[in-house]
């Protein structure tokens, strides 16, 4: 993958981090709405750092 790619996708992650929540979970007014949403999103965005980084020394 080229770097291009990989600062998109990094991007698009930014965005809908503080997209989503404020949009489309704004109506919930339960703290579980977006907790739930941060949850899947940082397991997420670690796979995303794994696969990124993973030949980091090679």
């Amino acid at each position: 993958m080229t770097k291009k790619f990989l600062a998109i996708i990094f991007i698009f992650f930014v965005l809908i981090t503080y997209i989503i929540p404020y949009t489309l979970l704004s109506h919930v007014h339960a703290w579980y709405g977006s907790f739930l949403f941060w949850a899947i999103i940082a397991l997420v965005i670690i796979g995303f750092n794994y696969f990124v980084t993973r030949n980091w020394g090679k």
